[in-house]
């Protein structure tokens, strides 16, 4: 049914609140998407907006898409960050995660990961001005070295559950310091809450005008 046809059946039930609300969503999509794309072009004049289907498919690899601010601004909230702290954004695409760390004036470091070589240029050009940031191409399965430090893990469900399944057992395996995995559109949470090695420290569902809620939970691994 096209969005002509659910507004006209709308009308013909004379549900009158529904046409307003979802009015009012698309506005609201519509308002959201501007400031997006703004905010984002602060960094190399780069829209980081646009979902890219992957190349990757047979290795597990889901679409690249970028964390809605909204989410991000939420979830970090309850994820504080200083200095001291190792940043890994687990297919960052465009790197707006990143970006957005170091606008909020995060300097530790920080490294995002991404299979795709086109989009880890895109990425590396985003955060060229990041001089705390760091941009690896490459399988994340093969990146253990880089995950000694992590003390903090960012996933926006980047694949599939096999293979968030091995990641995990990476991270039990490597991580020398205790590691928060903050996973936005936690599809597969049940790895986690299933691993005994994992104490979960929140779980919470994200509202945004305009688009489908969006889940999200916070896990620590105690190291070693």
């Amino acid at each position: 049914m096209s969005k002509f046809q659910k507004f006209m059946e709308l009308l013909r039930r004379g549900d009158f609140r529904g046409i307003w609300e979802k009015g009012t969503a698309h506005i609201s999509q519509r308002a959201y998407t501007v400031f997006a794309v703004l905010r984002d072009k602060r960094f190399a004049g780069i829209a980081a907006n646009k979902k890219i289907p992957s190349r990757y498919k047979e290795q597990g690899a889901y679409s690249t898409q970028s964390s809605d601010y909204r989410c991000l601004k939420q979830v970090f909230s309850s994820v504080p960050l200083n200095s001291d702290d190792v940043f890994i954004d687990v297919g960052c695409g465009e790197g707006r995660v990143l970006t957005y760390l170091y606008s909020r004036g995060f300097r530790g470091k920080a490294v995002g990961i991404e299979l795709d070589e086109d989009i880890a240029a895109i990425a590396a050009k985003r955060t060229a001005t990041c001089g705390n940031v760091t941009i690896c191409c490459g399988n994340v399965l093969e990146q253990q070295e880089l995950f000694k430090d992590a003390t903090v893990v960012y996933l926006f469900n980047p694949f599939s559950r096999s293979v968030l399944t091995q990641f995990i057992g990476m991270l039990e395996s490597v991580c020398e310091r205790p590691a928060r995995l903050v996973y936005l559109n936690c599809l597969y949470v049940s790895e986690l809450d299933d691993d005994e090695r994992w104490t979960c420290l929140k779980k919470g569902v994200i509202l945004r005008p305009g688009c489908r809620p969006m889940d999200y939970s916070i896990h620590e691994l105690t190291a070693g």
